[in-house]
This record gives C-alpha cells, structure tokens and sequence, in this order.
C-alpha cells in the first residue's frame, strides 16, 4: 500500500505542475488576446463611420429618423456622430 501513496503523490505533483505551465502560457497569451479583440471592435466602428462617408443622404436620414438625437437637428447630430 505504501507504493500506491507514493503513486498517487507523484500523480498530483505532475497534474499540479502541468496545470502551472497551462496556466503561465496563458497568461502570456492574454494580452494577444486582448489586442486582438481591441482590434475587432475597432474594425467595426471603423467600417461603421467608412460606411457613413460613403452615403451623406443615408446618415443624414438615419440621424433624422432612427437615432433621434435630443437638442441638435440631424445635420449636426450626423457630422458630430461621423466625426467621432
């Protein structure tokens, strides 16, 4: 029975060693990760103010019928909005 301790004992320390390394090789991995969702979401708005330079009627007309913005008229609400 003693071996079958000393088994288990050496079982523990391995899968607490190799759960160490798991966990260091992701941290090293999380600010990759980080960059790249940062990139993601910054791709979207991206596109989003692209695609409303494309098309001036179509922003003025969703600043006027869709977003409501309160105390400003759609024009300036669009230009503020795209310039952001």
């Amino acid at each position: 029975m003693p071996s079958l301790q000393i088994s288990e004992a050496s079982w523990t320390t391995r899968l607490l060693t190799l759960w160490d390394h798991v966990e260091r090789g992701l941290n090293a991995l999380q600010p990759l990760a980080a960059l790249l969702a940062r990139l993601y979401v910054a791709q979207v708005f991206f596109l989003s103010g692209l695609t409303k330079l494309r098309d001036w009627d179509i922003t003025l007309a969703l600043f006027a019928d869709e977003y409501h913005v309160p105390l400003l008229s759609p024009a300036v609400a669009a230009a503020l909005g795209t310039a952001g």
